[in-house]
């Protein structure tokens, strides 16, 4: 139960700190259906769905992002590239960026990392290579598609040729950077382990949060706006920015997270420094002897070698002179002279 009301809290946070507002998500560009045949490309072209009549279909991409993976199905042959395309009007689309070529190895649905820049608006078409290649293609109502011979390359325009019904089954995941809001809290000591909330927009597939550029020592993704990280131990007190990288890009944090040094164990009789043992010479002035050396014994002192002056004895002197004097704070053991006299 208190694990369910800590999470509760964690996403509370997060959504004030973000001022209550959605963020955007992964989402899919292109064809969402399923193929019903397939089709000979006859040449090597760029192929373009036109038209998606599917609900919730996106033709062109809704947001600026990256597209981090993209899907076939029913392709034979190949390879085949992605391209993004720019629409300029007139029927006209200029190359925007190409993935690295795949050869699918089934005509089962395939998937393929990539890493893209894509602005909204822009589209998503497929280049092939050989003129014996296949795709799989879809024949809802109100779809279409169109090609450019030769296929569009990268930074120039080509005329798209219209055709008939159709959509070929090709589409593309795309994911906005990541942006961060807030942290908190915003220090920790130099040894590490201060856990910190950082509350933002997509931080799906988070790869990396980093204190500066020390990983974090753990972190883990919460939610797409939120995420819980370890602060990694640090040489140096100071401030540092916290970022988290996603597929789609980094971001920092707007305020930086402060190193400062540990506290000092708090002084007690167990940790606290003792002061060394120490005599304090006693008054033997007129005393025997015997009761001198008790008196000496008692403070935690020595007696050092006797002086006896002359008619002195040991049993019927009295002490006549003493080192150190008396009330002298000496160390432990130390030793005193006593002089006798008659």
């Amino acid at each position: 139960m208190k694990h369910l009301v800590r999470l509760a809290l964690v996403a509370t946070m997060a959504f004030a700190l973000l001022g209550g507002a959605a963020q955007a998500a992964i989402v899919t560009v292109g064809s969402i259906g399923a193929p019903t045949t397939s089709a000979t490309a006859n040449s090597v072209i760029t192929i373009l769905n036109t038209a998606l009549p599917e609900p919730g279909a996106n033709l062109t991409s809704p947001i600026s992002g990256t597209v981090i993976r993209w899907h076939i199905t029913r392709f034979e042959g190949g390879p085949f590239k992605l391209r993004v395309l720019t629409p300029e009007g007139g029927g006209s689309y200029k190359g925007s960026g190409t993935s690295a070529p795949e050869t699918p190895s089934s005509t089962a649905r395939q998937t393929y990392s990539t890493h893209l820049p894509i602005q909204v608006g822009q589209t998503l078409a497929i280049d092939n290579s050989n003129g014996s290649d296949r795709y799989g293609v879809l024949l809802p109502v109100g779809s279409s598609f169109g090609f450019s011979l030769p296929p569009v390359a990268d930074g120039l325009t080509g005329v798209l040729n219209p055709t008939g019904a159709g959509e070929y089954a090709y589409s593309a995941e795309v994911q906005p950077p990541p942006g961060i809001a807030a942290i908190g809290p915003t220090s920790g000591t130099t040894a590490g382990g201060t856990s910190v909330l950082i509350s933002g927009h997509d931080f799906t597939e988070a790869t990396a949060v980093r204190f500066g550029t020390t990983p974090a020592s753990s972190f883990s993704v919460i939610a797409e706006t939120t995420i819980t990280a370890t602060a990694p131990p640090s040489s140096s007190a100071g401030s540092v920015p916290v970022s988290v990288t996603t597929l789609a890009g980094s971001a920092s944090s707007p305020s930086p997270f402060t190193y400062v040094p540990p506290p000092k164990p708090p002084v007690s009789p167990a940790n606290a420094v003792k002061p060394a043992p120490t005599c304090t010479v006693p008054n033997l002035k007129g005393r025997t002897l015997k009761s001198s050396k008790k008196r000496v014994r008692a403070a935690a002192c020595l007696v050092a070698k006797l002086t006896k002056r002359e008619g002195a004895t040991a049993k019927t002197g009295e002490v006549v002179k003493q080192a150190p004097k008396p009330g002298a704070v000496v160390p432990v053991g130390t030793k005193v002279k006593i002089t006798l006299g008659p």
